[in-house]
């Protein structure tokens, strides 16, 4: 599982306890002692979720909700506080610096734990929300994909595009994780998709990605938040970027086109 969730906490006894209710849940997590620990691990790779305590060494969990927030790239990240700052003013400034839930310290572990259950499940939601305007987006996707290929190659494509559809919503899909799925090496992967293809393996799962985006830009009435979540772009940002250097136009140009 190469997503993750985001523990900052500099109380060890309290940190083992939330790592450990997230392991016998099977989510993977991460520990940061302070909050400039876990921006430092924020750069290396985007959690799915962050839990921070408020009261840090460093840097601050305000501070840490705050540069989360500000950066385009990290400000579709939830965050949870759990803290023993429980007044008013220390909830109400938790929450204004953007994080989803304020939980006071003492908290119920029941209660983390189904907090942080549906903010994950979030996506899964809004995937199946839009589940017929998805199938179809990725029926035109293999269509146009198969054209002029012969059988094994056809089947072979489809293991493939069948893997990449049930992991699309997953920001650290990769040419690795296809590899393994396919019991072969990232070479041989990239080969057989470069013959039939004519491009590599990133190169290949990237273009499915924007292929789906591109036909619910035009054939659904999803945000663009929306959009960008359930074809697996990690921000607003990146996903407008990734998709002008394909097509020469922003996705937002690209829908008001007639």
């Amino acid at each position: 599982m190469h997503e993750y969730v985001l523990v900052a906490e500099d109380d060890e006894d309290v940190a083992l306890l939330i790592t450990q209710m997230l392991k016998n849940e099977g989510w993977s997590f991460k520990w940061a002692c302070d909050g400039k620990e876990a921006l430092e691990l924020i750069a290396q790779q985007h959690p799915q979720l962050i839990i921070t305590d408020i009261m840090m060494p460093e840097v601050d969990g305000i501070e840490l909700i705050k540069a989360v927030r500000t950066d385009e790239e990290t400000n579709h990240i939830p965050i949870i506080v759990v803290s023993a700052r429980t007044e008013n003013n220390d909830r109400l400034a938790g929450l204004d610096a953007g994080a989803e839930v304020y939980l006071g310290k003492p908290f119920i572990p029941d209660e983390l734990l189904i907090i942080v259950r549906k903010l994950i499940e979030q996506r899964e939601l809004l995937k199946k929300k839009y589940s017929r305007q998805i199938e179809e987006a990725d029926k035109e996707d293999y269509n146009e994909t198969i054209k002029g290929i012969g059988k094994s190659e056809q089947e072979f494509i489809e293991q493939i595009n069948g893997y990449i559809r049930d992991n699309i919503m997953d920001c650290n899909l990769n040419a690795s994780m296809l590899a393994a799925h396919m019991i072969m090496s990232i070479t041989t992967l990239n080969r057989r998709i470069n013959n039939i293809t004519g491009t590599n393996t990133t190169n290949y799962i990237r273009q499915r990605k924007l292929a789906r985006a591109k036909y619910l830009l035009k054939n659904s009435n999803m945000t663009m938040g929306e959009i960008q979540a359930v074809c697996g772009f990690e921000s607003p940002s990146y996903f407008s970027r990734t998709f002008k250097a394909e097509f020469g136009i922003t996705p937002t140009e690209y829908r008001k086109k007639p």
